[in-house]
């Protein structure tokens, strides 16, 4: 069979009720396993009106990426190597923006993909990072500087290389010095509120 065959594949989802029954729905899709390479956004849908903050997801059907980045209205605004999918909440001012979802590779190369979307939110909630700044080199103990713009934090987190390493309950900014190894690290500024939600931002950092 040729590697670039096309191959059908049946997926069925079915839902089960507390009197017993249930419903069964069925779907047919092709893959073809040598397809071409692609990035997908998931999420917002082209066209939506939403509300700040978007959530922005998506991925590319390689699994070869080794950079994903968001970029809103041309402007990089999140950045994660090393992974092959993204979901981020991304602040926004009123208005129609374009939404960009880039991947990147190791022969340089990079494929994208852009969706309009009207935002409905004019005072868009997010946390921005002032210290350290993304790509710069520093020494540790790392100073961390940020804020969240709503004032309704309940909560503020920071992560390095995706584990937790500092968290503040009622505050709405955090000022500290955290101890971290030598290398590129990957810091993470998290604002938790009451109903659940959460926002962040991210800096890619090299300590010496």
């Amino acid at each position: 069979m040729s590697a670039n065959c096309l191959q059908g594949i049946r997926f069925a989802v079915k839902a089960w009720y507390a009197d017993g029954s249930d419903v069964l729905s069925t779907v047919q899709v092709t893959v073809d396993s040598g397809g071409t390479r692609g990035v997908t956004v998931t999420s917002p849908a082209a066209g939506a009106s939403v509300a700040s903050p978007v959530s922005v997801a998506g991925f590319e059907n390689s699994g070869t990426a080794v950079d994903m980045q968001i970029y809103l209205d041309g402007g990089l605004v999140y950045d994660r190597a090393n992974v092959q999918s993204l979901d981020a909440q991304i602040a926004m001012s009123a208005g129609t923006h374009g939404i960009t979802l880039k991947s990147w590779y190791a022969d340089g190369t990079d494929l994208f993909s852009t969706v309009s979307v009207t935002a409905t939110s004019g005072s868009p909630r997010g946390v921005t990072i002032t210290g350290p700044l993304d790509g710069t080199s520093v020494s540790s103990p790392v100073h961390v500087v940020a804020y969240e713009d709503s004032g309704s934090a309940t909560d503020m987190q920071v992560y390095v290389d995706g584990t937790l390493v500092f968290d503040q309950k009622n505050v709405e900014s955090i000022d500290t010095r955290l101890g971290m190894a030598s290398g590129t690290r990957y810091v993470v500024v998290k604002s938790w509120y009451a109903d659940g939600t959460n926002l962040s931002s991210a800096v890619s950092i090299t300590v010496n």
